[in-house]
């Protein structure tokens, strides 16, 4: 379709992380910066595999939204989060715990853009234990 004009823009080129990540700034009314800085955490989290790969792209980039909104100790509640983005909130914060448990790893990511993390820190520790209990249990092991 892209060969005989239908299509301006090669759909394969399209990253659904990033259009959910994007859509749902506009939804919160994020300043530019704190977008820009989600979609480099998205690509990041998905370069490095911090987040399971066999995820649903929308539940992904909830989860680098849940961890944004932690960090930034954003007061919305889990009820809000799951009426406003229709989504299962245990799942988003089953998934996300991967992601408080690299904390290390990605605060670098928000001193670049200068975004404020407190709320990781406190949050990390929490799920430090959760996450190897779980990893105890199951046996899943984080890809570096």
């Amino acid at each position: 379709m892209l060969d005989h004009g239908f299509l301006s823009e090669d759909i394969r080129a399209i990253n659904p992380e990033n259009s959910y990540i994007a859509a749902y700034s506009n939804l919160l009314e994020l300043p530019e910066k704190h977008a820009a800085f989600l979609l480099a955490l998205m690509e990041y989290t998905t370069e490095h595999t911090l987040l399971n790969p066999n995820a649903k792209s929308s539940t992904r980039a909830l989860c680098v939204l849940h961890v944004y909104m932690v960090a930034i100790k954003h007061p919305m509640k889990s009820d809000e989060f799951k009426k406003m983005f229709k989504c299962n909130y245990g799942t988003i914060r089953t998934i996300a715990m991967e992601l408080f448990h690299c904390a290390k790893q990605i605060e670098p990511l928000f001193q670049e853009y200068d975004i404020a993390y407190e709320g990781l820190n406190d949050c990390s520790e929490k799920s430090k234990r959760v996450v190897m209990k779980r990893r105890a249990k199951c046996g899943r092991v984080l890809l570096d």
